[in-house]
């Protein structure tokens, strides 16, 4: 009946006290409660009167997990604040039997309230209803199967399991998927992780323009015993003259249409 709808990703790094939960920024009032009306549809108005009408046992109860909801709209519990969803889905799914029995004891009287009923339920649905543009917003995304793909295997066949890369951040990287690591992954599991990246991130910055073997030599200081550098525009870490430098350098030890890797 309760369903959450609307999405900012935002990322704030360090932040415990961040009130409004997604809601829009600058937070304020208005914002804040027209973000929750239209998540929470006309559900924002019956459960008030849900909880009102039960025993004095079933109403503390409800606020014992309405702390949940009141938590997740001040503080942020991990690296990202919309991961706070999670404490508000369990008092989303508790509230529902609070609105689904007043919906039972208005069902119960005369016919007035039977037809209130229904238009009511189905208002709660059509708000529900709002959910299903993500579904129509969506787009396809092809994913590549790792047994069909040449790169993959040859990672797996003919580096050592615990090799390291020097490779593209990748959201589906082949590197890890072929079980060896990154030097630095998709920025988006180390920041979930809280990993403190910010001194590879510095590195990677140096290691981009390999102009010389002193860089290099920093590339194996920090254990990477291979580059990947990818043949796809817009996806390389490394620039032209460090590309050359590379090639004039290094061996090359696999390549095909879309990534060369050298040794180091």
């Amino acid at each position: 009946m309760i369903q959450i709808i609307g999405e900012r990703l935002e990322l704030v790094r360090n932040a415990w006290f961040n009130p409004g939960f997604l809601s829009p920024r600058p937070l304020s009032l208005v914002g804040f409660t027209s973000y929750w009306g239209w998540n929470l549809g006309i559900a924002i108005l019956l459960l008030p009167i849900a909880v009102y009408i039960v025993k004095s046992g079933q109403r503390l109860f409800f606020f014992s997990f309405l702390a949940l909801f009141i938590l997740a709209n001040i503080f942020q519990f991990s690296f990202r604040i919309e991961h706070n969803h999670s404490l508000i889905n369990y008092f989303l799914v508790l509230s529902n039997f609070y609105v689904a029995r007043l919906l039972v004891l208005l069902w119960a009287h005369n016919t007035y309230w039977k037809l209130t009923t229904a238009m009511t339920v189905f208002l709660l649905i059509a708000s529900g209803i709002l959910n299903l543009m993500a579904v129509k917003n969506d787009f396809q995304w092809y994913v590549f199967d790792a047994s069909s793909q040449p790169f993959i295997q040859w990672i797996k066949t003919q580096t050592d399991p615990d090799s390291i890369f020097l490779a593209h951040q990748e959201l589906y990287d082949p590197v890890t998927m072929a079980g060896r690591k990154n030097y630095l992954g998709h920025s988006y599991y180390t920041s979930v992780m809280g990993y403190n990246t910010s001194v590879r991130e510095k590195n990677i910055a140096l290691f981009s323009q390999a102009n010389d073997a002193v860089i290099l030599g920093k590339m194996r200081q920090e254990k990477i015993d291979y580059i990947a550098v990818s043949t796809d525009p817009g996806q390389g870490l490394f620039s032209l003259g460090s590309k050359t430098v590379l090639e004039n350098t290094l061996s090359v030890v696999y390549r095909d249409a879309h990534v060369i890797v050298y040794k180091l």
